[in-house]
């Protein structure tokens, strides 16, 4: 592949073969671990490039710095000389957790057969009407159930649809347990991934046998503005890009485990303040996917990793958030990251806006506290 997009840039081959050269530079390029030689993506060219953080017969460094900066001759300093909109990284990092050990591919990259990784790699690079690393991201969405997808587009993806259901003064409202708003909250709460998918973490230790003993809507208007303008923003940066917004691929709804009663009533105050940076997630107390604040895509993982074992209510229920997140553009996390890098330098404006834990099929997000509305909070017992 590297002497195909030699002779791709070569203006000798370019003259004598036009038609030929340019048959290249049509087709879209899977490369599967990057060759030391190789420095330079050609231009105009769709590429996805694979590589793990194990890989041992051509190791090179992904290298994002602290600051969100690109060290030189790196994965992602090479992954950023191609044509931005057209080059995308599927990287996989080395993260042991008190909760799961996620493991960097190798040279034979084994994460490729895990969740139809390769064939929607492929998908991705043959998609017109997004980019290959937000249509890769769109399509782990399919690792939910049927009924969970439902429930989320009839809770809304809107701040201005949540705040629509707002009655009264009151911050928190009981939501009647005869209502479809309460459905839609209990299905989520509840759902199993989609049939024939495990979670990573806690796998088979689900929610559905929990009871929930009430729910409460969050009614916060200018927290609800708050978010909306972040939102707006994140728009307008994804448009800028010729990336199209998506509801439930660039926002998720997610749960957030609180500290304690008071932490979660500080949270749906203000989450600028009350979603503290989570800290300690690792053996030794860093933060394994980055600095911000942590969500999980499953309640079963705030539940079983105990994040809300001391926030009970007035009854000594637990309680957990669900919360409505603009993650953007996610790119996985690394333990130094705390500037959200940049995407491409030929789109100056364009950052990544959330950390993942894995790429293919993510179950942690960590974003900045305005990016998400806490928008319930639920009460339930074992």
């Amino acid at each position: 592949m590297r002497e195909l997009w030699r002779l791709m840039e070569d203006p000798a081959y370019q003259a004598r073969y036009p038609r030929r050269a340019q048959r290249l530079k049509g087709i879209a390029y899977l490369m599967i671990n990057a060759h030391p030689g190789l420095t330079q993506l050609p231009q105009g060219v769709k590429v996805i490039l694979v590589q793990g953080a194990k890989e041992e017969k051509w190791p090179r460094p992904r290298s994002y710095l602290n600051n969100g900066r690109v060290a030189d001759s790196s994965l992602e300093a090479l992954i950023r000389t191609g044509s931005p909109r057209m080059c995308y990284l599927y990287y996989t990092a080395e993260v042991n957790s008190n909760w799961g050990y996620r493991k960097g591919d190798t040279h034979v990259p084994v994460s490729l057969l895990q969740h139809d990784c390769l064939p929607r790699l492929v998908d991705s690079l043959l998609a017109t009407s997004s980019s290959p690393g937000s249509a890769f991201q769109a399509s782990s969405r399919a690792f939910l159930s049927p009924e969970r997808v439902a429930a989320e587009n009839g809770l809304g993806w809107h701040p201005e649809t949540l705040s629509s259901r707002f009655e009264g003064t009151e911050m928190r409202v009981e939501v009647p347990p005869d209502s479809a708003e309460f459905r839609h909250v209990e299905c989520i709460f509840k759902a199993d991934p989609a049939s024939g998918v495990d979670r990573f973490y806690f796998p088979g230790r689900g929610t559905s046998n929990f009871k929930i003993t009430k729910i409460e809507r969050v009614q916060n208007a200018a927290l609800k503005d708050t978010v909306d303008d972040k939102r707006g923003r994140v728009v307008k940066m994804l448009e800028k890009a010729g990336i199209r917004y998506e509801a439930g691929v660039h926002s998720r709804w997610l749960f957030h485990g609180a500290k304690d009663a008071d932490a979660l009533q500080n949270i749906i105050e203000n989450p600028v303040s009350g979603f503290a940076p989570q800290m300690g997630l690792g053996a030794d107390g860093v933060n394994l996917w980055g600095y911000g604040t942590y969500f999980a895509r499953d309640a079963s993982y705030s539940i079983r990793a105990h994040y809300c074992d001391d926030c009970l209510d007035e009854k000594e229920d637990c309680m957990i958030l669900l919360c409505l997140v603009e993650c953007g553009l996610s790119c996985v996390g690394e333990e130094h990251m705390r500037i959200m890098p940049k995407v491409h330098p030929a789109l100056k404006q364009l950052r990544y806006t959330s950390y993942v834990d894995f790429a293919s099929n993510p179950e942690i997000f960590v974003t900045m506290g305005e990016q998400a509305y806490p928008a319930y909070i639920i009460h339930f017992e074992e």
